[in-house]
């Protein structure tokens, strides 16, 4: 996941959320990690009294490659 946070739902604070780096954590999530499979990328924004998360979501089942 990659989130930014909205103060008073317009001051940005932090990096904008990146796909890249989200894709990166979920990589990062499970070791020996080369690829993902069956993978969701999602955009969610999460409102909250007096602020806002706004964030990119990558889910998927880590595989790996096996020698022949």
């Amino acid at each position: 996941m990659s989130c930014q946070r909205y103060w008073i739902y317009l001051l940005p604070a932090g990096e904008p959320p990146s796909t890249q780096v989200a894709l990166e954590r979920a990589m990062a999530s499970r070791a020996d990690t080369e690829f993902l499979v069956n993978m969701t990328v999602e955009t969610r924004l999460d409102v909250q009294a007096g602020y806002m998360d706004q964030c990119i979501l990558v889910e998927g089942e880590a595989r790996r490659r096996v020698a022949p």
